[in-house]
């Protein structure tokens, strides 16, 4: 569909809806539509709705009828989410001479429901593109995902004024022209950024929790600070640190940006209330709280920009002990009506009392008098949440931890690892150290990038790219090889193989998904091995049959290397090989 633009002497009526079932001659077969056309019928059957006395279709309805009419207000333009807004889909089969039959699926600006019109979500969508009401733009693409979120992708031709074509023109024309316009769908561009970091931002993708390990000094921690530094807005340190752009703001000069937390893990945190805090009796009932909760609360806050938690020398300390809710609640996310759920690491606020649910919400989200919460606000949602489900994980939040592995510190169990994607950092450059450009790696975020990190698939089958078949057969030859072992892949390494896969040929310039795999490899399959000479045995020949250096030149350098150290010291880990 399109907008303010026209052919001289040609009428030049938008479609308002895409055939699925063409006429007489062919058959309207579920099976053999494309995944897209699936996806969205099954989105519209799972957001249908039966009150059709509200719904208003008259201008259109000549010859039409009604299959499903689905409600949808979970609504994306370019990935940017439309606040308080409200879109219907319909489901159509035609009746008339030309098109007897043929469904459609219908979206026009007039269909109302509830006495809302479609044409109120598209005056939003134009304003999040920064297009006037008379700006020429186009609607290239409608998708649903996870079955409730209304996805449109578009292009502004024109912001300010239509866009009129001479006589001359032909329809045609002006769609190859427009064709041109459209981004590749399948590479996020414009992210400016080196190759290096693609990798970070593929592993936080999958999964928003990261351990970053290797060697002192390599600049572990300074990676995550430099990703807060590249995603933080103006607007956000202007609320929090005013003093730190009193003389301009300058992104890469900031300290502490305000999408960023740097907590210490001390050696004797040997439970969680140094995480999550806990209820205290004195001095009067109340609730501690620690860093680490006020800084998901503040993330809360702001679900369109990322927010990056450093655990700094993470496993001083067990992790299993002080970490437990997160590791619980990371493993617990979904998508249910179109909101990012986890399980909570506070229990709902109600339980802990009305007196201390307030003072809990005073702390974690300002004053909630009835008088200072504007009704469907976010502020709103928040009282809500916290108060029915406690504090779960915003989709925004990306907790990465720095590791070193030496004898100060403890090793992680595979249930730590299992939930983890993880990144060995033993590289260093000093020909860039040297040179200053270690500092100029990574440039600014743009917004795709950033919609691209918060707005993820959670399921590997349903993520686009994943090449589901070169995964599965890789696997499956990894498994035949781990069998009987306590390194055996199970389902969510599946789906995180997926995941991983998906992102980095999101990411990349060229889809390949054997480079996505080699990393993976390192980062969940490896990462797991330990063990000594008698129950490891010739698992890491094996191995090498199945990742062979062809394909996998980094995974197959590594499993060199711990065969050698293996052969030498008589036992290997991956992580001090």
């Amino acid at each position: 569909m399109f907008f303010n633009s026209r052919i001289e002497g040609q009428t030049a009526t938008p479609a308002w809806g895409t055939s699925i079932g063409q006429n007489r001659s062919r058959e309207c077969r579920i099976d053999d539509f494309k995944p897209e056309i699936v996806d969205v019928l099954m989105g519209m059957t799972y957001k249908s709705i039966t009150d059709y006395q509200n719904l208003n279709i008259s201008r259109g309805s000549s010859g039409r009828e009604v299959l499903i009419g689905a409600v949808f207000d979970n609504i994306f333009i370019n990935n940017q989410h439309i606040d308080d807004a409200q879109f219907v889909l319909l489901l159509v089969r035609e009746h008339s001479k030309s098109h007897e039959g043929r469904l459609l699926v219908t979206y026009a600006p007039y269909i109302t429901y509830n006495n809302i019109a479609n044409q109120d979500c598209i005056d939003k969508m134009r304003e999040v593109l920064n297009c006037t009401e008379n700006g020429c733009w186009f609607v290239y693409d409608i998708t649903i995902k996870n079955q409730s979120d209304l996805f449109f992708n578009a292009v502004v031709v024109n912001a300010t004024t239509p866009v009129i074509y001479s006589n001359s023109s032909r329809s045609r024309n002006r769609t190859e022209e427009w064709r041109a316009l459209i981004p590749n769908r399948n590479v996020v561009t414009n992210i400016n950024i080196s190759e290096n970091y693609r990798t970070f931002l593929a592993a936080l993708r999958t999964k928003p929790f990261l351990l970053l390990a290797g060697i002192s000094g390599t600049g572990k921690s300074r990676i995550v600070r430099k990703l807060a530094q590249a995603s933080v807005t103006e607007d956000l340190q202007t609320k929090y640190d005013p003093l730190s752009v009193a003389n301009g703001f300058n992104r890469w000069t900031l300290h502490k940006p305000a999408n960023f937390e740097l907590i210490q893990v001390k050696p004797n945190w040997h439970n969680s209330l140094e995480v999550v805090g806990y209820k205290s009796n004195i001095g009067g009932a109340h609730y501690e709280f620690t860093p680490f909760v006020e800084f998901v609360a503040k993330a809360w806050k702001h679900q369109d920009v990322p927010f990056f938690l450093c655990l700094d020398e993470m496993n001083l300390a067990p992790v299993e002990q002080y970490f437990a809710e997160f590791l619980s609640a990371i493993e617990s996310r979904s998508i249910e009506n179109g909101e990012y759920e986890t399980d909570p690491i506070i229990k709902p606020f109600d339980e802990f009392g009305e007196d201390v649910c307030k003072q809990m919400l005073d702390h974690l989200v300002g004053i909630v008098a009835a008088s200072n919460v504007t009704p469907d606000s976010n502020e709103a949602k928040m009282v809500k949440r916290f108060r029915t489900k406690g504090l779960t994980l915003p989709k925004n939040l990306f907790v990465l931890g720095t590791v070193n592995m030496d004898e100060t510190t403890f090793s992680f169990s595979r249930k730590v690892l299992d939930r983890a994607m993880s990144i060995v950092m033993d590289d260093v450059d000093y020909e860039s150290f040297f040179s200053g450009s270690t500092e100029n790696d990574i440039a600014e975020m743009s917004e795709d990038l950033k919609q691209l990190l918060i707005n993820r698939e959670t399921e590997g089958p349903k993520a686009e790219n994943n090449d589901a078949d070169t995964v599965k057969e890789y696997l499956t030859n990894i498994n035949a090889v781990l069998e009987n072992t306590p390194f055996k892949l199970g389902y969510r390494a599946a789906n995180e193989a997926l995941l991983y896969v998906s992102a980095v040929n999101y990411l990349s310039d060229e889809p390949n998904t054997k480079a996505a795999l080699d990393e993976f490899t390192l980062m969940k399959i490896l990462s797991r091995i330990e063990g000594d000479k008698r129950s490891i045995d010739d698992l890491l020949d094996k191995l090498k049959g199945v990742i062979n250096s062809t394909d996998f030149p980094k995974s197959n350098k590594v499993l060199g290397s711990m065969s050698e150290t293996l052969n030498k010291k008589q036992f290997v880990s991956y992580w001090t090989k």
